[in-house]
């Protein structure tokens, strides 16, 4: 985890994100600890654009980088981030790919194995979310031929949470 102050932190990332085509931002995922507090510290807040991935290249990328962030970050967060919950299903949300959590204490991804739901309990850490990402690597490709085909959600359901970001670089099934 890495503290910077917030304004030269935007402003690099706004400058970044309009001028470098290559640019991802800093930030994988985003939680508000107290989503019911006031919101004036949001005001004027830039938020990055999340850039879609392309290609199995670029969405492997992400799902690693972002699943190895939540299972190291999510234990030293607690309590001010207690859970989050993500799902990856086919572009028209009929078929299931994968479901998981990632919590302080485990982590969980869930798979279709046939007719049969696959429930994969880990420790939390590094270790688990490298097989968490080679299940969701391996499970998405049979449910789409590209990322296009796959969208996804994820909250925090934890009150008063709220989730701000999860940069999967799929389009969200909730606001396509």
């Amino acid at each position: 985890m890495d503290l910077y102050p917030t304004e030269a932190k935007e402003n690099e990332e706004y400058s970044n994100a309009k001028w470098d085509e290559r640019w991802e931002p800093s930030d994988l995922w985003r939680i508000r600890p107290d989503h019911t507090s006031s919101r004036a510290d949001l005001d004027g807040m830039w938020f990055p654009p999340d850039r879609k991935v392309t290609d199995w290249e670029s969405f492997d990328r992400n799902v690693q980088r972002l699943f190895t962030s939540l299972a190291a970050d999510m234990p030293v967060l607690h309590p001010h981030a207690t859970s989050i919950i993500w799902v990856i299903v086919s572009a028209d949300e009929q078929i299931l790919a994968a479901q998981g959590w990632f919590e302080a204490t485990r982590s969980r991804v869930e798979t279709k194995n046939g007719d049969e739901l696959e429930f994969r309990d880990f420790p939390p850490g590094p270790a688990a979310a490298e097989e968490i990402v080679k299940l969701t690597q391996a499970v998405v490709r049979t449910v789409a031929e590209t990322p296009d085909g796959l969208r996804y959600y994820a909250f925090a359901p934890s009150t008063p949470q709220a989730l701000m970001d999860f940069r999967l670089g799929l389009a969200d099934s909730v606001n396509r």
